[in-house]
């Protein structure tokens, strides 16, 4: 079977697999993803050759699995994490270790930074310790001369691009934030100049260069497609890239999102027991690492507020993946409220998404359909798709997304719907109170 060799570099594991026309996967391999090195004052980083070691790992398993099909690839689509930054020397080689999506090392230099900004730029609104601009910035404070021997900024999935055919380049959706920071980085002590060139993630970058070891060496000379982030190739193979549609992914962290035809912008934007359901409600807030999207705010923390001593696991399980449903309720308003009318279908994928009793929490406190697509790995799907569209010279992917086979839609449920209602008014009233509480519990860490 002739393939589109599609990688999706996650936070928790790096996974390959050959991806047909039609979007469907075989020879799947899965290996860990290398782990970040943390601190207590937000630092998070890997050595950014630790992505290409894995990559080759995991495409040379694919290959012993894959046998002559191997040989029939027609195309590389790697998709990966995203807010992570790999600076790079005149060399092509990282200058330091790469900087992962969980870094918040400018928390306390952010103040500064705001005051700083141009107050008339658009972008200086979006300026928290996850931006790339403000990393950046704290860099040029606190590692001098780091940035005078940097290039260029990538992402993951460009750097192993990059290894894979010597051009240094990202995609308009991965540099999205990046690029609009441009005029905050002088004011920030960055020089634009690190900023790379940006193409349409279904652009083909180039082709895999001779001299690579085996299995690659097998696939010299074939496209590689800069594609964008993981959760832009998931999106598509769940497909709702599409005026509509929602998406949710639940894999390491959960990821909520509206697709709309026109531009618009909203602020921010353990297994299930059977054990039978207390009669008092129990509410999780899931703030256990900060919250990115929809608060971007690193000194939010979790809490379970209602707990007694009848609450068992069963309770504190259903209560854990309630809030997370809540807080994709609160993304589903914003972005509903900024395209100006409500989404008719929520596509789910990643683990997640196997849960029927989770699946239907969503559905029920969303208040919408909630469609699982039948396909284990919607990242690789997505970018094997999205390869397949630009050898065809097909660009129509809103079509090659309706034929995606579906596995079963949840429907939201009347009486579970007003329920949930009444206890979503309670959650966003317990964030309310429980956010200052983060605040000051953050400030007084020892």
């Amino acid at each position: 079977m002739r393939g589109v060799l599609a990688v999706d570099l996650g936070s928790s594991n790096l996974r390959a697999a050959l991806v047909d026309e039609r979007g469907r996967l075989s020879h799947l391999h899965s290996i860990p993803a290398p782990l970040p090195d943390t601190d207590t004052s937000g630092r998070s980083e890997i050595r950014a050759d630790a992505w290409w070691e894995g990559f080759n790992a995991c495409v040379a398993a694919l290959a012993a699995s894959a046998g002559r099909s191997f040989d029939d690839v027609a195309a590389v689509a790697i998709s990966g994490v995203t807010r992570t930054q790999i600076l790079l020397g005149a060399d092509q080689r990282p200058v330091r270790p790469a900087i992962t999506w969980a870094d918040t090392r400018a928390t306390p230099l952010l103040a500064e930074f705001l005051a700083f900004a141009p107050s008339d730029d658009p972008e200086t609104k979006h300026l928290n310790a996850f931006h790339p601009a403000a990393r950046l910035a704290a860099i040029a404070r606190c590692e001098l001369g780091t940035l005078e021997r940097t290039s260029c900024v990538l992402e993951p999935k460009d750097y192993v691009n990059l290894r894979l055919t010597g051009r240094a380049v990202t995609d308009h959706v991965s540099s999205a934030r990046l690029r609009a920071a441009v005029a905050l980085l002088p004011p920030l002590g960055v020089s634009p100049r690190i900023v790379p060139q940006a193409v349409p993630p279904t652009e083909v970058i180039g082709h895999i260069a001779a001299g690579h070891a085996e299995p690659l060496a097998r696939l010299a000379g074939r496209p590689v497609m800069a594609m964008g982030t993981d959760t832009w190739a998931a999106v598509i193979g769940l497909g709702a890239l599409r005026d509509g549609f929602a998406y949710n992914l639940s894999g390491t962290t959960e990821v909520f999102g509206v697709l709309s035809g026109t531009a618009a912008q909203a602020a921010g934007l353990h297994r299930l027991l059977a054990a039978p359901r207390d009669s008092q409600d129990l509410l999780f807030l899931p703030y256990l690492q900060g919250e990115r999207v929809p608060y971007w705010d690193p000194s939010l923390r979790g809490a379970f507020i209602g707990l007694h001593r009848r609450h068992g696991a069963g309770d504190l399980a259903r209560a854990a993946l309630e809030g997370l449903a809540f807080v994709n309720r609160i993304v589903l308003e914003r972005a509903e409220a900024a395209i100006g009318h409500a989404v008719g279908d929520i596509r789910f994928g990643g683990g997640g998404a196997a849960n029927a009793a989770w699946s239907q929490i969503k559905a029920d406190i969303c208040a919408r359909p909630v469609t699982v697509v039948d396909t284990d790995a919607p990242g690789l799907t997505g970018a094997g798709l999205v390869a397949w569209a630009a050898l065809n010279c097909d660009t129509d992917l809103a079509a090659v997304q309706s034929a995606l086979p579906l596995r079963r839609t949840y429907a939201p449920r009347p009486d579970p719907v007003a329920a949930y209602d009444r206890l979503y008014a309670l959650f966003r009233a317990a964030e309310a109170a429980v956010g200052p509480l983060s605040h000051a519990l953050v400030a007084s860490q020892r």
